[in-house]
């Protein structure tokens, strides 16, 4: 039985079938996004009386929240377990949607908001990312690489939830979302498991072996053991600190650029900024990121836990340059050349971060790491919009703090690359350690070859 009294008989294959409740998990996620969020804001304005800087305000404050209270969340994950963990996150998510229709001023709206934000973009998001991680190992590249896929097509929501408030109204809307989330949201605690070792099960469904055996004889009794740190060895990383810098800084800039797109291309293009916006910049960065996280989940299974840090360092250099390109558009050709390089990069970013933190830090701690790098990157999303336009307001463009902000991401890029950036955690916790088992029994039964 595991930790909820479910069954512990499940067939190998079960955790395809986590990572498809993990996808349903990020795509219900959607409503608490800003892309969400936005569709409200006008009819908040009018039916609620509100200003757009009050609106701003409690947006700000509920990613003050989420990122304040994340790192908590990830710390109960890790001891409780995704699937016990996620249950009151599921039951604040699902009343807060319904709450959010009863709102009648500002600081009710602010508390709602806060809420949402916290149980739905960012409890949801850990729990499926630490449960696809402990369920693969040997596949995790693939695996992370489909969340992250199904999670970028949830980019929908907006005319999903466009349609339900130009028919029944915001309010009815919440109601309804509320509604069927609690639906769903049923089915996934019903079908997700949180280890596939409560189960007699190891991720992938077998031992951490390799599925080819090498031809010589000495290095065929090995089998590949996955690392566990505790947050003191992991906040002694190079490793660590270089990739959250990287990650929370180039998030000022990711916000920054949405929140000001039409403004921040008006300021040096000599076309239509909504064109660049509508045409180029959104529908093309769009698809080029799945390109790149279909290219990156295929490579990332295939490589060297070496090459998948200097493949992430290379991705934030490139995100680097892509914010300089930005800073050049004055032509629809350089905003073609900017979405592609951009969206290939956070692509390709997006999908090998994830399996390069689970394998070089281990799913013992992972919910704390993760909550950790989440809550970097919501106070970074969350003043990068106020940064940009107290910067325009006085420099009078955008050119000068991005050019600031792209160094720091390229200077961090390097660091990622830099040989020894592991220097500080124990050889024998290191990812790319391969420990050989004496015991040929053991390895007869396991992996069934005979001398």
């Amino acid at each position: 039985m595991d930790d909820l009294g479910c069954s512990s008989s499940i067939a190998p294959w079960y955790g395809w079938v986590v990572v498809s409740v993990a996808c349903i998990l990020y795509v219900c996620s959607s409503t608490g996004w800003t892309v969400g969020v936005n569709m409200f804001v006008d009819h908040w304005i009018v039916d609620l009386e509100l200003t757009r800087s009050e609106v701003s305000s409690t947006w700000l404050f509920s990613s003050v929240f989420s990122a304040t209270a994340v790192p908590f969340y990830g710390i109960l994950v890790d001891r409780i377990g995704n699937r016990r963990a996620l249950v009151p996150v599921v039951v604040i998510f699902v009343t807060s949607l319904y709450i959010a229709s009863k709102v009648t001023n500002v600081l009710q709206l602010g508390v709602i908001l806060a809420l949402i934000r916290f149980s739905g973009p960012e409890g949801f998001m850990l729990t499926s990312q630490n449960v696809v991680n402990k369920w693969f190992v040997v596949h995790r590249g693939r695996a992370c690489s489909a969340l992250s896929f199904f999670g970028s097509l949830s980019t929908i929501a907006p005319v999903m939830l466009g349609w339900l408030i130009n028919n029944y109204g915001w309010r009815n809307t919440y109601q309804i979302i509320s509604a069927g989330s609690c639906v769903v949201l049923a089915i996934v605690l019903y079908f997700i498991r949180d280890d596939p070792r409560n189960h007699g099960l190891e991720p992938d469904g077998k031992m951490h072996v390799y599925e080819q055996l090498p031809d010589d004889e000495n290095k065929r009794d090995m089998v590949k053991k996955e690392t566990n740190m505790d947050m003191k060895q992991v906040l002694r990383t190079k490793l660590f600190w270089s990739v959250t810098c990287s990650s929370s800084f180039f998030s000022v800039y990711w916000s920054a650029l949405n929140y000001h797109v039409n403004d921040f291309f008006m300021n040096q293009a000599r076309l239509d900024s909504n064109r660049i916006a509508e045409l180029i910049y959104i529908p093309l960065t769009a698809s080029i990121m799945l390109f790149g996280l279909l290219i990156g989940g295929f490579v990332v299974d295939r490589i060297s836990e070496t090459a998948k840090t200097v493949l992430l360092g290379f991705s934030y250099i490139g995100l680097a340059f892509s914010m300089f390109i930005s800073t050049q558009v004055t032509s629809s050709g350089l905003a073609v050349g900017f979405a592609i390089c951009y969206g290939f990069f956070v692509g390709v970013r997006d999908s090998v971060q994830l399996v390069l933190f689970a394998n070089a830090f281990g799913t013992k701690c992972f919910g704390t790491v993760q909550g950790v790098l989440a809550s970097a990157n919501i106070f970074a999303t969350g003043f990068g919009p106020l940064l940009f336009s107290v910067v325009k307001d006085r420099a009078g463009n955008y050119q000068s703090i991005t050019m600031v902000l792209a160094a720091i991401v390229l200077v961090s890029g390097v660091v990622i690359i830099c040989p020894n950036s592991n220097k500080s955690v124990p050889k024998a916790l290191r990812v790319d350690n391969v420990t050989p088992f004496s015991s040929k029994i053991f390895l007869q039964k396991q992996l069934s070859f005979k001398e």
